[in-house]
């Protein structure tokens, strides 16, 4: 038996996740709004918020609803509307849409904001522009996050490692070659 502690955020974020993989969308973003109503830290609210995205987003593409990626990215403009992580998440969604060059626009704003893990956006861009059929400019923002993940904490759990090997694959860059 599970039991559900509604003081608990950490309850409601992990039940949104669940629900949101269900299906249940109206559900779980009742889930994610009381996870946020719950927890005082903004800072806190978006780290979580771009960790449940990733989740949403780095499952096998088929799997992928990038519609709910975007929601999630829309709730963080709401709530912190210059942070570099809902730029990425929007890039991401438009990316797993299909819609490159929407995709290429929000990804360069996302870099000129910023700060958070510079690295995603960066790899997020090496990707459409693969796509766009850009091969210079996709190697050269590979490279540039390679040397932005150099100082961010990457963790070998890191739900980044899935786009950094994405990524890899994508542009045919085997491990070696790191």
């Amino acid at each position: 038996q599970i039991r559900f502690d509604p003081q608990n955020p950490t309850h409601y974020l992990d039940r949104a996740l669940c629900l949101l993989y269900a299906g249940d969308e109206e559900a779980g973003f009742a889930d994610v709004d009381a996870y946020a109503a719950l927890v005082k830290d903004l800072e806190g609210v978006l780290a979580k918020l771009d960790w449940l995205a990733l989740r949403l987003a780095l499952v096998p593409h088929h799997d992928c609803r990038p519609e709910l990626v975007l929601r999630l990215a829309e709730k963080m403009v709401d709530l912190a509307p210059d942070d570099q992580r809902s730029a990425k998440l929007r890039g991401l969604a438009h990316y797993r849409a299909g819609r490159w060059q929407e995709a290429m626009e929000v990804l360069e704003q996302a870099t000129e904001l910023g700060s958070h893990e510079m690295s995603q956006s960066l790899l997020l861009q090496a990707m459409v522009h693969h796509r766009l059929g850009h091969a210079k400019q996709a190697r050269a923002c590979y490279e540039e996050a390679m040397q932005h993940r150099a100082y961010e904490n990457w963790t070998a759990k890191s739900p980044y490692n899935a786009l950094l090997f994405e990524t890899r694959a994508l542009l045919q860059i085997s491990m070696v070659e790191q």
